[in-house]
């Protein structure tokens, strides 16, 4: 399944506005940035042997279409963390990794465990080459910076699932339907034939109530979902 689904640049502009993550912190961060852009084939190869003990990841790393792809991908990761800011290049890039996640279904719990793992490293490369006088404020944006990026994947792999399962709800509504219009247009005929206030005649009543409080539900299941489709917000004077 391949999802698609528009970058939302504002929403994420304003996640990094809440954390406070400033341009002057990503620029003071770049300065050491070198001393964690050699070590990102040390980060890809930390990460592959993190997940290869994961028993549902492991399936994914020997399975990979191109052997060491995601290590590489992990490598490149870090080096536009420290390169690129959050330009809308890495800011597309997180947000297709997201998608990805969903359309793999790789569960986001690891993903957020990779992350910590990446924060460890981190700071483990802070605490032995950054000087003191830096540190703690390298150490603050670069917390702010993974929590930023958890919050990108994090939002699209909640859009995609969300997104999914109304697709999924709205095609179980759309099957439903036809069966319901045939058991409902049946049941009428046979009540027809039916003396009313007979047993027969009561029983198909009750189908046909219960028939009928099913098609309202399979029509409130689609407007609801067609609620969350391409809606847009506009200004309108009051």
């Amino acid at each position: 399944m391949k999802l698609d689904m528009p970058v939302p640049y504002e929403k994420l502009l304003w996640f990094q506005q809440k954390l406070d993550l400033r341009e002057g912190d990503l620029k003071k961060v770049q300065e050491y940035g070198e001393l964690f852009i050699q070590k990102k084939e040390q980060l890809g190869s930390h990460l592959y042997r993190f997940f290869y003990e994961i028993q549902e990841a492991r399936f994914i790393l020997e399975h990979e279409r191109t052997k060491g792809f995601l290590r590489q991908k992990w490598a490149q990761w870090f080096e536009l963390l420290f390169t690129q800011g959050f330009r809308h290049e890495i800011l597309r890039y997180l947000w297709r990794s997201g998608l990805r996640h969903v359309e793999v279904n790789i569960d986001q719990r690891f993903i957020n465990l990779g992350y910590a793992r990446v924060r460890q490293f981190c700071q483990d490369i802070a605490g032995r080459e950054i000087p003191l006088t830096d540190r703690e404020a390298i150490l603050s944006t670069l917390d702010k910076m993974l929590d930023f990026c958890v919050l990108i994947e994090t939002h699209a792999y909640v859009s995609a699932t969300s997104q999914c399962d109304m697709e999924v709800v709205k095609g179980i509504s759309h099957q439903l339907r036809n069966p319901l219009m045939v058991i409902g247009g049946n049941i009428t005929r046979l009540q027809k034939d039916a003396t009313p206030g007979s047993q027969a005649y009561m029983a198909y009543e009750t189908i046909l109530t219960e028939n009928k409080r099913l098609e309202m539900m399979v029509k409130d299941v689609v407007a609801y979902s067609e609620m969350f489709q391409g809606s847009r917000l506009s200004p309108h004077s009051l």
